[in-house]
């Protein structure tokens, strides 16, 4: 089974209640043990259904676990429209509007660890499996938000803020790379942790946004 042989919608209201039920139930558990040492019966017993109702709908492991990825993210691009409808605002140059957008990642510091941790430990467990574009359908909603930023940074180029000879795609790796691997070390090994506090965390972060702008900030036009 993939991604687009099980839509909810398509299924009856109890159905519907009892994949999301599995889904919160494997969400917690992976949150908990990691994605590699999950146990469907851990799952079951979370979600208070048989393990062969898991099995009914997601035929094995592997696909569970993408399918908890593609409703993580479909949460995340819910959550990044809101976020960029209440802080992005137009009326900013590119360059804010940059600044803006990776402001995101404090917001993900601070109320969606879960999902930080899970898109962690998904890399690895992902990598010894073949994936089909069916089964990736999650990466819509990754790209959707790349886009977003791609869309900006040529704002930026546009109205002058931003470096002329820079290409948004360069950049895009900082943020797929530099911003999403800090924001998870630092939410899941020192919040988690303890060993810091909040504040030291956001500084991290505003101090990692802020050289990537003054990297990409075009001094010229000042």
């Amino acid at each position: 089974m993939n991604l687009k042989d099980l839509k909810l919608e398509d299924l009856s209201d109890s159905k519907q209640i009892k994949i999301k039920r599995i889904l919160e139930a494997a969400k917690i558990e992976f949150n908990i043990n990691g994605i590699t040492n999950s146990k469907i019966s851990n799952i079951a017993k979370r979600a208070n259904v048989g393990e062969a109702s898991i099995y009914r709908y997601f035929t094995e492991k592997l696909y569970l676990v993408k399918f908890v990825a593609f409703d993580y993210w479909k949460e995340q691009r819910e959550v990044f429209d809101k976020y960029k409808h209440d802080n992005i605002d137009n009326k900013l140059n590119g360059l804010e509007k940059i600044k803006a957008y990776l402001g995101l990642f404090i917001e993900m510091y601070y109320n969606h660890r879960g999902f930080l941790k899970f898109t962690e430990d998904l890399d690895s467990y992902l990598v010894p499996s073949k994936t089909t574009e069916d089964e990736n359908e999650f990466f819509q909603h990754i790209n959707y938000i790349k886009q977003t930023f791609a869309e900006i940074f040529e704002e930026g180029i546009q109205d002058g803020s931003v470096k002329p000879e820079l290409i948004a795609s360069d950049s895009l790796c900082f943020v797929s790379q530099v911003m999403i691997s800090t924001t998870q070390k630092i939410a899941l090994r020192l919040g988690y942790n303890h060993i810091s506090d909040d504040k030291y965390a956001v500084n991290c972060l505003n101090n990692t946004i802020d050289m990537f702008i003054n990297h990409i900030s075009n001094k010229k036009a000042e």
